[in-house]
């Protein structure tokens, strides 16, 4: 009987964070359209490029894409992770979204939004290149998961500088790494439990000096 509790919490759990996660898409979808716009004036004839947009035309052109909700795992918190803890203790849900933008079927640039005052604002706009990783790495674990875009959600190490495309299977949070990194035995769209992966991290986390990577 206690099993079957437990179960039951769990299974509330997960359906719990999928309706934050349509509840964000709801809250933040008419604010990143009224923020397209500016999309398009930041991206004129002379950073267009910059932007990650391949011609003038494309600009005019741009849509959204499935948002990409974002949590973080603090420097302090993977330095004392250890075998055994509870993976998602760490990993910390962050008021912020980012929308991909695309043109011609390919993504391009994004619109970053984050809570201000209780309000969804648009803080950021473009940032091609990881935008591009990310959406490719959420696409390719899709593919693989046979799960919705919308199952997933970024996690991100700020202090190392990692990022990871994160579901949940079985109750249990699974990371995929966007790049890989050999010394770690990380392997870019290698799907792991969280819990394997800040093990890896951890000792990373404790070496780090504060300087940039």
């Amino acid at each position: 009987m206690k099993i079957t509790r437990i179960l039951i919490v769990l299974s509330l759990f997960g359906m719990a964070l999928d309706s934050f996660g349509q509840a964000v898409a709801d809250d933040t979808l008419s604010v990143a359209t009224q923020a397209l716009p500016t999309l398009r004036k930041l991206a004129n004839e002379k950073s267009y490029k910059t932007m990650g947009f391949a011609s003038l035309q494309e600009v005019e052109a741009t849509t959204l894409n499935e948002p990409i909700s974002t949590s973080m795992v603090r420097l302090d918190d993977l330095r004392a992770y250890k075998h055994g803890d509870d993976s998602e203790k760490i990993v910390k849900p962050l008021e912020k979204v980012v929308y991909p933008v695309t043109a011609n079927g390919e993504v391009r640039s994004s619109i970053t939004l984050a809570k201000v005052k209780n309000s969804w604002k648009a803080t950021g706009f473009g940032g091609a290149n990881f935008i591009r990783l990310i959406t490719k790495a959420r696409t390719n674990c899709s593919n693989a998961d046979h799960l919705p875009l919308t199952s997933y959600f970024a996690v991100q190490v700020p202090a190392l500088n990692t990022w990871f495309i994160a579901h949940r299977s079985d109750n249990k949070l699974m990371l995929a790494p966007v790049l890989s990194d050999p010394a770690l035995n990380l392997v870019e769209g290698q799907t792991s439990p969280a819990d394997e992966v800040f093990e890896k991290l951890a000792p990373k986390a404790k070496a780090y000096n504060g300087l940039p990577l």
